[in-house]
């Protein structure tokens, strides 16, 4: 990552709010909350944790940023509200400007050292920069050397190196002034400040740019030296504050319609453009007083302010038209000539140099190129079409890698499956499904590319691994002892005095490719960095890094079962400063001891067909197959067997259930016949009963009818 990614932002808003910026851990933090506006505001050059911040009440204070804490309250000198602070490079001093005085301070003991004469009115200062230090304490006897300005509201801006001073009033002019030689320079005129007032003025870091704020809420940027335009910023917002980096490659920027909000600009892209993508607009901004103002927009086609909220800080990027050009340069209806002219690698290695990690949503297209994948797609099919290698069975590969998502669990057994058939090792490394699985996560829908990636990466970053398989790569290991003895001695020596060699503070790191080490986010930025430097020495000096980076608490750790724990587990680790230190290790490494003497560079892979990967001891390979071929058949026979005796037993259990439910039926047969015959005599005596009464019942009728017939009788 470039340097402006460490650097840390703060902000103050008129409640007296000051925020941090932290942009390697993308978070900010209330500092403190005053209850009174902040008018200024600079970090102390010795202390970068410690922040100046002037207030509208005429006071100044110190807050330590990372505790949020006062650190102190300076005396109240000023007559009025301070405009502009600035510290010293070197020496413990720091000036505050007011419209009534300035004041030098002492940063050490927070007094006043001295302040100038009230009756000198100071013209308002964007940026009042402290000289370069020098031998004669100079710094603290410069009342004599005055400079006439001219009447009229206006700013100054002071370089970097005190070499430059520039004044600008009302008029559509800057006065460059020589500040060793304290003599008015020239005069340039710029066309576009005519009818505006110039409120900020500041130069970026080490250059002659000067940058413009104006009353219409522009910003212009200015080399005074080559008296050019370079170009301005003008849209639908306006700019109400703006603050360059001390490297110049970012400008904040607060707007006149969303002041609860600051927007990042990098500006690297406008001040080292390719020679031959530059506009013609920018070309025909030869001088600064022959300028035209409406052609100026277009030199800054890539510079886009973006529209989100949703953020505290926004970053504007060029990665639209750069994931555009990935596209067509990758797509395969396009031909080489046409790649050639749209994208280049050294483009992309710019663009990461500067933003320090790829957009997510392209990252795979980037990758592929980068790393020259052929796309054979018969070769892969050919593999697929084999199915289902005996290494990864789905019974087997499900109990050792218990996948929740199905489709990622079939998408992992294809792709292993198609590198056992391409190399029998591949169906033998017990680490492999741990490597390969972050790379199918991110090509999920584009499974031959990520089979041709890890192909890569086995054959490049993993060069000379396999030469003792099974057991670790004694080779590589040896190179990386030797490595860490030259670059940091003192952790060899602690992990040779506890009995801790590199299969386990580096085999560990290495056979895993960092996925255990680092989150999913920082993971993908590591391999940002690999694929994009596609030499496979730099994955063994982020190794060391990686140590020295946590140096601190590896010298703590005394146990064997410690350091296995450390590193098998993730560890807070900050990968901006680990790639920086893997950098400088690589550029302070003799060259007897470089991997690059003992490793060859980078091969991608040939066009066709994939070439036959026997980098490993084949005995043992062959040995292992067999003997598991030979495990899987007594398992056949064994299963078939344990299958049989489950059968023979089921038919077993079924003729004791048999048996025991005829007993059970031919004990109770007795008892139903009594039943049965019980119940058929209780029916025949209710039977009887029955026709008893119906004979009864029918003599009653019938006497009863003689009684009527002779009552009948009688009666004649």
């Amino acid at each position: 990552p470039t340097q402006h990614l460490n650097y840390l932002m703060a902000a103050c808003d008129q409640r007296g709010q000051v925020v941090a910026f932290d942009f390697v851990r993308n978070r900010f933090w209330l500092v403190a909350r005053t209850g009174v506006a902040g008018t200024c505001m600079a970090f102390n050059a010795l202390q970068r944790r410690e922040l100046l911040v002037g207030f509208s009440d005429h006071s100044i204070a110190c807050f330590n940023i990372e505790t949020s804490q006062l650190v102190a309250r300076l005396p109240v000198y000023h007559q009025s509200t301070p405009f502009a602070l600035s510290t010293h490079p070197s020496r413990a001093l720091a000036i505050s400007c007011a419209a009534s005085e300035a004041i030098f301070w002492d940063t050490e003991r927070w007094d006043r050292r001295r302040s100038t004469d009230p009756d000198l009115i100071l013209r308002r200062s964007t940026k009042s920069a402290l000289p370069k230090p020098n031998d004669d304490e100079s710094d603290d006897n410069d009342d004599d050397d005055e400079h006439q300005l001219m009447d009229g509201e206006g700013v100054f801006a002071v370089s970097s190196d005190s070499q430059h001073l520039v004044y600008c009033g009302r008029m559509p002019y800057l006065q460059h002034y020589s500040i060793p030689e304290h003599v008015h320079v020239n005069t340039l005129h710029v066309p576009v400040l005519a009818n505006a007032l110039v409120i900020e003025a500041t130069f970026l870091a080490q250059t002659t740019v000067l940058v413009l704020l104006t009353s219409q809420g522009h910003v212009h940027f200015v080399d005074i030296e080559a008296k050019r335009l370079m170009g301005s910023l003008r849209g639908q917002h306006f700019f109400k504050r703006m603050a360059a980096s001390p490297d110049g490659r970012l400008l904040a920027t607060v707007l006149l319609d969303q002041r609860n909000s600051i927007t990042l600009m990098g500006l690297s892209d406008l001040f080292e453009p390719e020679p031959e993508r530059r506009h013609p607009a920018a070309a025909a901004a030869a001088a600064v007083n022959t300028v035209d103002p409406d052609q100026l927009d277009a030199a800054l086609d890539r510079v886009a302010t973006s529209q989100r909220h949703t953020k505290p800080v926004v970053v504007v990027t060029p990665t639209d038209s750069l994931s555009q050009m990935i596209y067509r340069a990758t797509s395969t209806q396009s031909s080489d000539a046409d790649a050639k002219r749209r994208i280049d690698a050294k483009r992309i290695r710019r663009f990461l140099a500067f933003f320090g990690e790829y957009p997510s949503r392209y990252r795979p297209l980037i990758w592929r190129f980068m790393a020259q994948l052929p796309e054979n797609r018969r070769a892969y099919e050919a593999l697929v079409e084999m199915g289902t290698h005996p290494s990864y069975a789905t019974p087997v590969f499900r109990k050792l890698y218990p996948i929740k998502s199905e489709k990622l669990a079939r998408l992992t057994q294809k792709l292993l499956s198609a590198l056992a058939h391409w190399s029998p090792l591949f169906g033998e490394l017990p680490y492999l499904p741990i490597l390969v699985f972050p790379l199918i996560r991110l090509y999920r829908g584009d499974l031959i590319s990520c089979f041709e990636l890890c192909c890569t990466i086995l054959t490049n970053w993993c060069h000379r691994w396999f030469e003792y398989f099974p057991h670790p790569p004694l080779g590589v290991l040896d190179i990386l002892q030797d490595l860490l003895n030259h670059h940091d001695a003192a952790v060899a020596e602690h992990f040779r005095s506890h009995q801790v060699g590199p299969q386990i503070w580096a085999w560990s790191l290495l056979k895993t490719f960092f996925s255990r080490a680092f989150q999913s986010q920082p993971w993908h930025r590591l391999m940002d960095h690999l694929m994009t430097h596609p030499s496979p020495h730099r994955l063994y000096f982020i190794t060391l890094a990686y140590l020295i980076a946590h140096r601190a608490t590896l010298l703590k750790i005394t146990e064997t079962d410690d350091f296995t724990y450390f590193f098998a587990r993730n560890n807070a680790s900050d990968l901006s400063q680990i790639l920086q230190l893997a950098q400088r290790l690589a550029d302070r490494c003799p060259a007897y001891l470089h991997p690059d003497s003992i490793l060859p560079g980078f091969e991608p892979l040939p066009q066709g067909s994939y070439p036959a990967f026997n980098a490993y001891p084949k005995f043992i390979v062959n040995y292992q197959q067999k003997l598991r071929q030979e495990i899987e058949e007594d398992e056949t026979a064994l299963w078939q067997r344990r299958h049989l005796a489950e059968q023979v037993k089921a038919l077993e259990a079924e003729l004791h259930r048999d048996q025991r439910a005829w007993e059970r039926s031919d004990w109770q047969h007795p008892d139903r016949m009594d039943a049965w015959w019980r119940h058929m005599q209780q029916q025949e005596d209710d039977h009887a009963a029955k026709q008893a009464q119906w004979q009864a019942a029918e003599q009653n009728l019938r006497a009863a009818a003689m009684r009527r017939v002779a009552d009948a009788r009688h009666s004649f």
